[in-house]
């Protein structure tokens, strides 16, 4: 199976959404996403000016197996890419594509001269096993709030 990585295009919005979808819909998150829900996270975090995101195609069907998208932070001295959605389609799950994709993605923040990525998953998740597998920590050093409205 070959697959290529490359940023995302504008035209890549409906085939990345429906990957992101579906990924949240199965397990472990089990996610109520909507297409329409799903594009309008997408456009707001696209529509960022210092947004980046990638997607990652099975060569043969021409198909977006996994999306990675994201903004920059400007924080003093560090340029951090915090990652707002990163998702692997189930059926190419544990093969090696997300590390891959992981890799192409940080090679890109490289070029960009960031400093550092960042990314928010859930305690105990495969997600936070998948990150911390390839080079992420837990930051000791801040902790996520949040307040019902």
């Amino acid at each position: 199976m070959e697959i290529k990585f490359r940023p995302i295009e504008i035209n890549d919005l409906d085939s990345a959404v429906d990957e992101m979808v579906l990924a949240f819909r199965s397990a472990p998150w089990n996610e109520r996403w909507t297409i329409e829900e799903g594009k309008q996270r997408f456009m707001a975090i696209l529509a960022n000016k210092f947004s980046y995101g990638y997607v990652a195609l099975d060569n043969e069907s021409n198909q977006i197996i996994a999306t990675c998208v994201g903004h920059l932070e400007y924080y003093l001295d560090k340029v951090i890419y915090w990652i707002d959605d990163f998702s692997v389609r189930t059926d190419y799950q544990d093969k090696g594509i997300g590390t891959g994709f992981l890799f192409y993605v940080k090679k890109e923040m490289k070029r960009l001269k960031v400093t550092e990525i960042r990314l928010m998953t859930l305690r105990d998740y495969p997600s936070e096993k998948f990150f911390k597998s390839n080079g992420f920590d837990s930051n000791r050093e801040s902790v996520q709030l949040k307040i019902t409205l």
